[in-house]
């Protein structure tokens, strides 16, 4: 409540400033992290549209094509999947997906975190196949830009387990959490 109460204030400033570039990247800097303050409070409505306010912001300040609407993207995606708009939700993913993949040396880990979403989209659907698929190229991109270890990569892991568990895959579900507290315990 605090935290919510905070960015509040924050963005009630920034709507009183000056309006310039700076002004609106911080606006939407600040709903973003309003987006995430409401999505762990459970207020879906409100997290929606100001997902959607942030992609019109940055779309009339960057440009309706630019890469950088695709963290926009991205977050609506998690939330529509979230609140089970499985189809909304990876028409976000695609177009994230687009927009980080458009722009000459796209960043690996943005990559792999909407392979992630590839993944768990693939797994609401059932479609296992593709889940494991998309997750795998998850892992290696983390692994490429964080290290094999890193808590990115290993949360991959725990995703596949749960992919495990849904096809009846109990061992090999559990081999795979045990390995990651191996790793986890050598830190």
């Amino acid at each position: 409540e605090a935290a919510h109460s905070s960015i509040d204030q924050a963005i009630s400033m920034f709507d009183r400033l000056p309006i310039n570039d700076s002004v609106r990247a911080e606006r939407i800097s600040a709903r973003t992290t309003l987006l995430r303050i409401q999505t762990i409070q459970g207020d879906y409505a409100g997290a929606l549209e100001t997902a959607m306010r942030n992609i019109t912001e940055r779309g009339e300040l960057f440009g309706a094509d630019s890469p950088r609407l695709a963290v926009d993207y991205s977050n609506l995606s998690a939330l529509l999947l979230r609140t089970g708009q499985l189809q909304a939700s990876e028409r976000a993913n695609d177009r994230a997906m687009a927009l980080i993949r458009a722009q000459p040396n796209a960043p690996i880990a943005r990559i792999a975190f909407l392979e992630r979403s590839t993944c768990l989209l693939a797994r609401a659907r059932a479609n296992y196949a593709s889940a494991l698929a998309a997750c795998e190229r998850s892992r290696k991109l983390f692994a490429t830009a964080l290290g094999e270890n890193h808590t990115e990569s290993m949360g991959i892991d725990i995703v596949v387990s749960g992919i495990r568990m849904d096809q009846g895959d109990f061992s090999g579900a559990k081999a795979l959490l045990a390995r990651n507290v191996q790793i986890d315990r050598s830190r």
